[in-house]
């Protein structure tokens, strides 16, 4: 963190005290977590809590089977936003 704040002052940027500082892999950023699969590929996954809140989402905007075509679009829209980041 020292080694940060030395570059960060000779840019003339500061740091906020409550910046979190770690390996990506251990890092969340915008619903996203990193990890690195077989042969040293690194690869993207959402979160338990991104991918919770999708999930409340869904539950919430689900109706009842007499009502299912608005449920599919709603459903869709999401799953679209989710690729799309």
């Amino acid at each position: 963190m020292e080694t940060l704040r030395r570059l960060f002052a000779k840019l003339k940027l500061r740091i906020e005290s409550k910046s979190a500082v770690g390996p990506p892999c251990d890092r969340k950023f915008l619903g996203y977590s990193f990890w690195v699969a077989n042969g040293r590929e690194v690869k993207r996954r959402v979160t338990s809590n991104a991918l919770g809140a999708m999930k409340q989402r869904t539950a919430e905007i689900h109706p009842r089977a007499s009502e299912a075509p608005r449920a599919r679009d709603a459903f869709r829209s999401i799953v679209r936003l989710a690729r799309a980041a």
